[in-house]
């Protein structure tokens, strides 16, 4: 009997820890396709939260990781949040459906100098609502323009495309 239970015991244990390292593999598929769909966007040290494709929209939930800032004001470090908000923003279209960023922004707040201040986004310009990506499709598709663009009604479209979603 007592042989019994110790091979029950030592059979749950091993179930138990296959299913941590699948849950771990799994965990770690999920990060590296976050990375990669994150990279494919053009952006780098954000995380995926969610994606949610509409019939008419895509939408993408985006946060990055607390780490220390430099602030603005008396350039002393400092790791101290203030708030969070959260800001749309127009990426540009992917498979013909506008996509747009959820953005969750961090306010860090200056221990020296009580500054408030936002972390720098490579990829939004400050007071922006649209990406660098979005602009640089958009003026792209104006160039065709000045070295010309044979059909008006798909050029037309396609910048209306971009920036009105």
């Amino acid at each position: 009997r007592r042989q019994r239970q110790m091979c029950i015991r030592d059979s749950k244990i091993i179930f138990l820890y296959h299913i941590s390292y699948y849950k771990n593999i799994k965990e770690k598929i999920s990060m590296l396709n976050n990375d990669i769909i994150a990279n494919f966007l053009g952006f780098c040290n954000v995380t995926i939260d969610k994606i949610c494709e509409k019939d008419d929209f895509i939408k993408i939930s985006l946060s990055t990781t607390p780490e220390s800032q430099i602030c603005p004001c008396c350039k002393n470090k400092t790791s101290r949040i203030h708030d969070y908000r959260l800001q749309k923003v127009k990426h540009t279209p992917f498979r013909n459906k506008p996509v747009l960023i959820i953005l969750k922004k961090r306010r860090y707040i200056c221990i020296s100098c009580g500054k408030r201040f936002y972390k720098k986004y490579h990829f939004l310009p400050k007071y922006y609502r649209s990406s660098n990506t979005l602009y640089e499709s958009i003026i792209k598709v104006l160039k065709r323009i000045a070295y010309g663009y044979r059909n008006f009604n798909n050029l037309r479209n396609r910048v209306m495309m971009l920036c009105f979603g």
